[in-house]
């Protein structure tokens, strides 16, 4: 929060999340958001994603049930190493491009929204590639 008079402004320290913003600066925290909620996605859907290609398998659904029930922590983490690699870098760019051409339309409405998702989306593949 910015407060002052007379053409004088100071920080006012309202709570932690306001010191990180002072420490690293806004684009800094938007960065820290999108890649902490990237990394909790994958983390979240990585189980779904594995069953999902092991059932396209031949036999898949027989070879899900037969991995799950030998060892269910690693056949459903896996390839969780390369996603939490690079989730936080496409969940940052992400959630910055989408963050800053909101506030730079200054669109409040579903248009700015979807043009700004839009651009989140292509700078995440971007980046992701």
């Amino acid at each position: 929060v910015v407060a002052g008079g007379r053409g004088q402004s100071r920080m006012v320290v309202l709570s932690g999340a306001s010191k990180a913003v002072e420490v690293i600066g806004y684009e800094g925290v938007l960065g820290v958001c999108g890649g902490f909620s990237r990394v909790v996605a994958e983390v979240v859907t990585n189980p779904l994603n594995v069953a999902k290609t092991m059932v396209q398998q031949p036999n898949g659904p027989q070879l899900l049930v037969s991995s799950v029930r030998r060892e269910p922590v690693r056949t459903l983490s896996r390839g969780i190493g390369s996603q939490l690699v690079s989730a936080p870098l496409v969940g940052a760019g992400t959630f910055y491009a989408l963050e800053t051409t909101r506030a730079k339309l200054s669109i409040n409405d579903f248009c700015g929204d979807a043009l700004a998702a839009a651009v989140g989306t292509l700078v995440s593949i971007g980046i992701s590639q």
